[in-house]
């Protein structure tokens, strides 16, 4: 009795999950299997359990199959309230076109349209034209199937849908077109030391066409801008000039200081000129990436920098004490040797260029020649031997040279002394800070 017992549970047991798997396969079953699921599952139960009957088993079957029922109902309804997007909008036609021989082609051509119509709301044209031809197609069949049907409110129905599909196509082009015009723009975005002030000897000349060249820059930039450039192809160059940024940003606060220790107006105009440009050009960058927060702070910083430096005009002053400070504290370097033979060497070459300066002292720069050989051979080729030339102008103001002689190598030994080169330590120098 207990065995048998056990069996009916085990059955009861074995029918749910077999009910469960019926439901399951309910939900993606059409509607009709429903009902003869459940039919099914009671007929099922009702067997396995008759073998021995019983009130109290019939019960226990009872309650279960109801709790089997009741999930199943409830998880049914759920999906019977869920609308069918993929349905076809009902097509109505009029009473020619019910009567119609071609009625079918007639109601091929509406359901065409319908979907051109969600195209048009949507905004999707991915197959526009393929469903303009269909239809087309479907008013060719009509005329063949029906020839006295008037086919003329059909015809100017898609007439709507092909103007649509060539401005589509229009502006598919012209989008294309866009994005080439902008790509090339930003491909060849100049860098900012195009931009540069370049003054020579016309200073005065060299501001105007300056800020000329910036103000073109700009211009040219704005009217990109206005022209309603591609945001993909602008945000394709994103990456670049992020990474300029960043170079940038390591650089800011030294022009400040270049700016500040400067002792001639033209190198002070320069460094003016230069964070004038740098304000320009990151500046319009940052215009085209709002978003960018590194490129943001490159706009920021560039702007920042240029605003601290006061017009060069107004520091010249500044500027001469700071020259005046620094060549204050600045020294002839002290003689390495005494040779008296080789400064009569470095006099009679200086002396030989005729430069009108007077020399006033010479201290050699080292202790011995520097010995160059043959880089194969191993060979002695030449020696060269460097020292400083304090020389006084006519003024009276006094300027530090570096002169380099030469002596080449010859089978008897070194050959007479000979210019290798001259160099300008220091254009200007106090005279009494000679050593």
């Amino acid at each position: 009795m207990q065995t048998a017992l056990s069996n009916k549970r085990l059955s009861v047991r074995g029918c749910l999950n077999l009910g469960l798997k019926a439901k399951m396969s309910t939900f993606s079953s059409n509607q009709g299997t429903k009902s003869g699921v459940m039919q099914r599952i009671m007929s099922i139960l009702v067997t396995k359990s008759g073998r021995k009957g019983g009130i109290l088993d019939q019960a226990k079957i009872f309650k279960h199959t109801l709790s089997l029922f009741l999930l199943l109902l409830t998880s049914w309804l759920p999906l019977q309230a869920q609308p069918n997007t993929n349905m076809e909008p009902e097509i109505v036609l009029d009473a020619a076109a019910e009567a119609s021989p071609a009625k079918a082609y007639i109601k091929t051509f509406w359901k065409y349209i319908a979907k051109l119509k969600q195209a048009k709301e949507t905004g999707v044209y991915s197959s526009l034209n393929t469903t303009i031809r269909n239809a087309a197609t479907a008013i060719n069949n009509v005329k063949l199937k029906d020839p006295k049907y008037n086919v003329g409110s059909l015809q100017q129905e898609l007439k709507q849908y092909e103007n649509l599909s060539q401005n589509v196509e229009t502006q598919r082009i012209e989008g294309r077109h866009n994005y080439a015009e902008a790509s090339k723009f930003l491909s060849d975005f100049p860098d900012a030391s195009s931009l540069n002030f370049t003054g020579k000897d016309d200073l005065k000349a060299a501001i105007v066409a300056h800020d000329q060249k910036l103000n073109e820059f700009k211009q040219k930039q704005a009217a990109f801008m206005a022209s309603n450039p591609d945001p993909g192809a602008i945000q394709q160059y994103e990456s670049r000039f992020e990474s300029k940024a960043n170079g940038y940003l390591t650089q800011p606060e030294d022009i400040v200081a270049e700016f500040n220790k400067a002792e001639y107006y033209e190198t002070g105009l320069s460094l003016h000129r230069y964070a004038l440009t740098l304000q320009v050009y990151w500046t319009t960058v940052a215009s085209m990436y709002p978003n960018n927060a590194k490129i943001q702070e490159a706009g920021q910083a560039a702007d920042q920098v240029f605003k601290k430096l006061p017009n060069p005009d107004n520091m010249k002053a500044v500027f001469q004490q700071n020259k005046a400070a620094r060549l204050k504290k600045t020294f002839m370097p002290p003689a390495a040797v005494q040779n008296p033979a080789l400064e009569s060497d470095f006099r009679r070459i200086f002396n030989g260029l005729n430069k009108g300066e007077t020399i006033v002292k010479i201290n050699p720069r080292y202790r011995d020649w520097q010995v160059f050989k043959n880089e194969l051979t191993g060979m002695v080729t030449e020696r060269k031997y460097g020292a400083y030339l304090l020389v006084k102008r006519n003024d009276g103001t006094c300027k530090l040279y570096e002169l380099i002689i030469i002596q080449d190598h010859l089978a008897t030994g070194y050959g007479q002394s000979r210019l290798d080169r001259l160099e300008i330590v220091e254009p200007e120098f106090l005279c009494e800070n000679v050593r």
